[in-house]
């Protein structure tokens, strides 16, 4: 999977020389918000070329922050991999400040909650 840092609009003509899904993009959800772009159509744009998620928040400013500090949608993002049945791993890439190991664990709730509320 290649990180990619352009839209979905410019990845897919060269992901579409590929006759196999082979080659995948990994998608990650804070860089696509801090870049402009609405991660959700991004997300359903790419559909099955998507092969792995970072998990990532990000401010319009850039800065890597703690998940749901930032600009994504995370509950519209969860959506659209959902309703693309995006089934493979999401990669918690999150920021760390002062405490790791608390940091990690309000990042995986966040993402917990954020995923149950998708799927109830």
């Amino acid at each position: 999977a290649l990180e990619i840092p352009l839209p979905a609009s410019d990845i897919l003509p060269a992901f579409s020389r590929f006759d196999s899904f082979e080659y995948q993009v990994c998608f990650d959800l804070g860089n696509a918000s801090a870049m402009g772009l609405e991660p959700e159509g991004q997300i359903l744009e790419l559909a099955a070329r998507i092969g792995h998620v970072h998990v990532k928040d990000r401010t319009a400013g850039g800065q890597n922050v703690l998940l749901g500090d930032g600009l994504v949608d995370f509950s519209g993002c969860f959506r659209a991999l959902r309703r693309i049945g995006y089934a493979g791993p999401l990669v918690l890439e999150t920021a760390y400040f002062t405490n790791p190991r608390a940091e990690a664990l309000r990042n995986l709730e966040f993402v917990n909650k954020a995923l149950m509320a998708v799927t109830s």
